[in-house]
């Protein structure tokens, strides 16, 4: 099982493959779960082949936001494929 580390928590949780990130709702912050809200913004430090790829909405909302690094991501439109590390912002 693909392993997710949260490096502001030091934490390290498995989940089944194509297992979306909302499932981790009680350690990551979510508000709307539908990639509009930017509640749930994060940084993915290694492993973001292993996640979804980004939408084009997904890309223009957090350009929006100001958050343009290709490993800006919003946790709610991520599903995981591979080990993956990544802190909220």
């Amino acid at each position: 099982m693909p392993k997710v580390t949260l490096s502001a928590l030091n934490h390290v949780i498995e989940l089944p493959e194509g297992t979306a990130l909302t499932e981790l709702d009680n350690l990551l912050m979510f508000g709307c779960r539908l990639g509009v809200c930017g509640a749930c913004v994060m940084n993915v430090t290694e492993g973001e082949k292993n996640l979804s790829p980004k939408q084009e909405d997904e890309r223009e909302f957090l350009e929006m936001l100001g958050y343009v690094e290709d490993s800006d991501r919003l946790a709610c439109q991520c599903l995981v494929f591979g080990d993956v590390t990544i802190k909220q912002f």
